[in-house]
C-alpha cells in the first residue's frame, strides 16, 4: 500500500499549472496574479514586523507596571485591614 502511494506521489504534478480537477484546470492566471500581489509585500512585512515588536515591547512594560501596581494595591489593602482591626478594638471598649 505504501509503495503504491509513493509511486503516485512521485508521478504527481510538478507545478500548479499541471494540476487538473474534476471541474477542469485550475486557473493559472489567478495564481500568477496572487504571486505578483504578494511579491509587493516586502516593505509592508518589514514595517509590520517593526510595529509588532514595538507593541510587544510596550505591552511587556505595561504588564510589568500593572504587576507592580497590583502588588502595591495588595500591600495597601492589607495595611488598611490591619488598621481596621486595631481601630475596631479601640472604638468599642467592650471588646477588650
Amino acid at each position: 500500500m505504501l509503495k503504491a502511494l509513493a509511486a503516485q506521489q512521485e508521478e504527481g504534478p510538478r507545478k500548479i499549472s499541471e494540476i487538473s480537477t474534476l471541474g477542469g484546470d485550475i486557473d493559472v492566471q489567478a495564481r500568477k496574479s496572487a504571486k505578483a500581489f504578494c511579491e509587493n509585500f516586502g516593505p509592508f512585512i518589514d514595517t509590520y514586523a517593526e510595529i509588532n515588536s514595538f507593541i510587544a515591547e510596550k505591552s511587556k512594560v505595561i504588564q510589568g507596571k500593572a504587576h507592580d501596581l497590583a502588588d502595591e494595591y495588595f500591600a495597601v489593602a492589607s495595611e488598611i485591614q490591619r488598621f481596621a482591626v486595631l481601630l475596631r478594638q479601640t472604638d468599642i471598649p467592650q471588646i477588650q
